[in-house]
């Protein structure tokens, strides 16, 4: 018998009534306010996650599937939604502003662990294009209506550095102290420090 890849599952039986019920929800509460889906390949070129997230980040550096095809073409499983989402905008409504919603699967190459897979769905909205603060309220809010429509219990904190010179001080400043306290880190979070503090979806491990 030939058991499923490690860190894949099979969606069925109550969870394939819970998982239809979810993205029935999530299109009526994204698609129906004015949300274009948009469902992007699951297969994309390596440089696309390279320029987007950084080929320092974790997600590019250890988690991404990457293989070479027989053209020689350097390819990943997507790792995550918004990059594709970028450049399809990029290549078809360019200068225009977009409103996107995604729903599909995401690939990345991590330990599994309870309710984490190397294969999972991933539900996501973007704007692109003229963006101002009205831009942010309206994901939020409309991501409330979502959870609301879930019935389930949550509690909203929104966190933010800043502008892109607030991001560029933290950056420095928080590198200057997990330098100072360098010793007190794991191995691979002082590789971390010296090819970039604020990567995204990374954090650095203290030593117990």
């Amino acid at each position: 018998m030939i058991e499923q890849v490690k860190g894949t599952q099979n969606i069925a039986n109550a969870d394939a009534l819970k998982f239809l019920h979810i993205q029935k929800l999530f299109y009526a509460s994204f698609v129906d306010y004015g949300y274009s889906f948009l469902q992007t390949p699951h297969i994309e070129h390596t440089e696309l996650f390279q320029k987007s997230i950084g080929e320092n980040s974790e997600i590019v550096s250890k988690q991404m599937y990457q293989f070479e095809d027989k053209g020689g073409r350097s390819l990943v499983l997507r790792p995550e939604g918004t990059s594709s989402i970028a450049r399809y905008h990029s290549q078809y409504n360019k200068g225009l502003t977009k409103q996107y919603a995604y729903f599909g699967q995401m690939f990345r190459y991590e330990n599994p662990q309870q309710n984490r897979y190397r294969e999972f769905t991933q539900g996501g909205v973007e704007i692109i294009g003229k963006l101002d603060a009205y831009s942010d309220l309206q994901i939020i809010t409309d991501s409330i209506r979502f959870l609301k429509n879930l019935n389930i219990e949550f509690v909203l904190q929104i966190n933010t550095i800043g502008s892109l010179q607030d991001r560029k001080n933290y950056s420095k400043d928080l590198s200057k102290y997990f330098t100072i306290n360098k010793d007190k880190l794991s191995t691979e979070s002082r590789e971390k420090i010296e090819l970039n503090t604020l990567i995204p979806n990374q954090t650095l491990n203290m030593k117990n």
